[in-house]
């Protein structure tokens, strides 16, 4: 499928320059997420043979905890000089929100976006601005190229996407086949990391905190929050140690309340009250933040089970506040 040339050159020597002196104006909690290692003057390899239709991908990881805002899509194509063919190389770039894997395989899924038709310049770092696209990240994620028209018929004709050459990183370079299938790009002779980047804006997460008050009986049941509490970020609610196969009543409230209620505290003024199942014992919630809360928002939560070894018949978790960004 693939044909690897050599090829020595000024990587991104003048789009580098410019793109860099357009990133001066914008604010600096703006990062670019790349596995790639290639700057001005280094090597890299021009990948031949990715059939049209094909995809190149990579993984990028946003650092830990943090949930970001995709601001761009960067890729990296070019052609060998003696092949003829179109000025451009005419493709499109997808987003997947997330790098889940099957079998040690790369399984994706439908990508949430994928550009129109993109004309890319060879020997340039093209950039795609999709900032308007409401594209929140919670974890790892897929960016990918797929070409569509390279001037050349068939297969091993002109080089499409660019590598470094420091080694290839088995889990994070893939290629997605014409029958849907993915490959490692490292298990098929690649040496070097795809050039394909992402920029992105950090969010602020927010904060879930403990207020205890929990009651046990003969369970001592807990509820613990990660991910962000951004607006349209997601995040997760998990509850452990819970009597099984029962019911409770998660309480929500924007305010504490702190009152008696069987045998225990009671921490949120309830404005909400949702019957949950228990399940085995564990149960996690996945949601997502509404947008328009003002930063500072405090959401308080308690959740209550019955349980025949507590005074009074039920069991609580610890109360959790929310606190958004």
């Amino acid at each position: 499928m693939f044909l690897r040339i050599l090829r020595r050159r000024r990587v991104l020597a003048v789009s580098l320059a410019c793109l860099l002196g357009a990133l001066a104006g914008r604010p600096s909690a703006q990062v670019e997420l790349k596995i790639d290692s290639a700057t001005d003057g280094s090597t890299v390899l021009l990948q031949l043979g990715f059939d049209l239709g094909e995809t190149g991908a990579v993984v990028l990881t946003p650092a830990a905890g943090t949930s970001v805002a995709v601001k761009e899509l960067r890729v990296y194509v070019d052609k060998h000089p003696t092949l003829p063919g179109n000025a451009t190389l005419d493709g499109f770039v997808k987003l997947w929100d997330n790098a889940n894997k099957v079998g040690g395989v790369l399984a994706p899924g439908t990508p949430v976006y994928t550009s129109p038709l993109l004309a890319f310049t060879p020997g340039a770092l093209s950039s795609w601005d999709v900032s308007g696209q409401g594209l929140v990240m919670n974890g790892p994620f897929t960016v990918g190229f797929q070409l569509v028209s390279s001037g050349q018929p068939g297969s091993l004709t002109n080089p499409t996407l660019v590598t470094d050459n420091d080694g290839c990183q088995a889990a994070f370079n893939w290629a997605q086949l014409v029958n849907g299938s993915w490959v490692s790009t490292c298990a098929v002779g690649f040496s070097g990391d795809l050039v394909i980047r992402a920029l992105v804006q950090p969010l602020a997460t927010g904060s879930f905190n403990n207020l205890g008050h929990g009651l046990a009986g003969g369970f001592a049941p807990t509820l613990t929050g990660s991910g962000s509490l951004a607006a349209g970020a997601g995040f997760s609610l998990a509850f452990a140690g819970l009597p099984p196969f029962t019911s409770g009543m998660l309480f929500i409230g924007l305010s504490q309340l702190n009152a008696p209620f069987k045998g225990g505290i009671l921490v949120p003024q309830p404005v909400l009250q949702l019957m949950l199942p228990t399940l085995s014992g564990s149960l996690t919630l996945n949601q997502a933040m509404p947008g328009g809360l003002p930063s500072g928002t405090k959401i308080y939560l308690h959740f209550w089970a019955p349980d025949a070894g507590a005074p009074a018949g039920v069991c609580a978790t610890n109360a959790l506040e929310l606190v958004t960004p």
